[in-house]
C-alpha cells in the first residue's frame, strides 16, 4: 500500500527493487496530496487485462490514475508520475 509519505520516494524504492541510478527528481510542494492511484508492479499482460476486465465488470468506480511499472518510470519518485498521469488525464479529456 503505498501511503502520502512515500511521495517523493522512487518507484523502484516502493517496489522494493535496488538499482544503481540516481536521478534529480522534482520534489512534491510542501501541500501536494498524492492522488489516489494504482500501480501496477510485475504483472504480466493477460494477467493485468483480465483484472481490469474483471474490476470494470464488477461495475467499481473507474480508476483514473493507473501505471505499470516500467524501466522508464522505475526511476521517477510517485509525485513525479502523478504528475505524468495528470498530463495524460488532461490530454485525453481534452482541456
Amino acid at each position: 500500500m503505498i501511503k502520502g509519505t512515500d511521495i517523493n520516494r522512487t518507484i523502484a524504492a516502493v517496489c522494493g527493487v535496488h538499482i544503481n541510478k540516481a536521478g534529480n527528481h522534482r520534489r512534491a510542494p510542501a501541500i501536494y496530496t498524492l492522488p489516489e492511484m494504482v500501480l501496477f508492479f510485475g504483472i504480466d499482460d493477460d494477467s493485468l487485462d483480465s483484472f481490469l476486465d474483471a474490476y470494470n465488470a464488477a461495475g467499481l468506480e473507474k480508476i483514473r490514475r493507473k501505471a505499470v511499472v516500467t524501466p522508464t518510470n522505475l526511476n521517477w519518485t510517485l509525485y513525479e508520475l502523478a504528475e505524468e498521469l495528470e498530463k495524460e488525464i488532461f490530454t485525453k479529456d481534452g482541456r
